[in-house]
């Protein structure tokens, strides 16, 4: 019996052409990690587009700060309000501060920091489809930006 499957695998092998499996094999592990590699870059980019939406805020307001001279009422309600629509952001944890509550003179610096707390994106365990919230995993977001007053 073992013989026989011997010689029907000699047979099998025997004729399979030159180079084939030399050729296919590393093509498929090669797609094979090209595919976990590219899913990977794909989960990331998520929190990375996050990220940058808090950078794109905290430069918006950094800018109406220094032609306002500070930060005023109605600028840290406008910005606390546009990172709370941002999809990914726990509302509660929203906190705008800036260096100078008052105005300031030319020159002087002023400063915002905003912080939240935000669900990341990609997969869960709860087995949502991918690119979705998660809100397994919670982080920290805390950006700072600092110009010159030019009010």
């Amino acid at each position: 019996m073992i013989e026989a499957l011997k010689r029907r695998i000699r047979k099998i092998l025997h004729y399979k052409s030159d180079g084939v499996i030399d050729q296919y094999l590393p093509t498929m592990i090669t797609l094979v990690f090209l595919l976990m590699i590219t899913l990977f870059f794909i989960h990331v980019i998520g929190d990375v587009n996050l990220t940058n939406q808090f950078h794109q805020t905290a430069r918006k307001y950094i800018l109406r700060m220094e032609s306002e001279g500070g930060l005023t009422d109605s600028t840290k309600t406008a910005c606390e309000n546009e990172i709370k629509n941002i999809a990914a952001v726990i509302d509660d944890t929203v906190q705008v501060t800036g260096s100078s509550t008052s105005t300031t003179s030319y020159g002087d610096v002023v400063t915002i920091t905003i912080s939240a707390d935000v669900y990341s994106t990609g997969w869960s365990s709860a087995g949502t489809s991918f690119g979705q919230i998660n809100t397994d995993q919670i982080r920290h977001i805390t950006v700072t930006k600092q110009s010159t007053a030019k009010y």
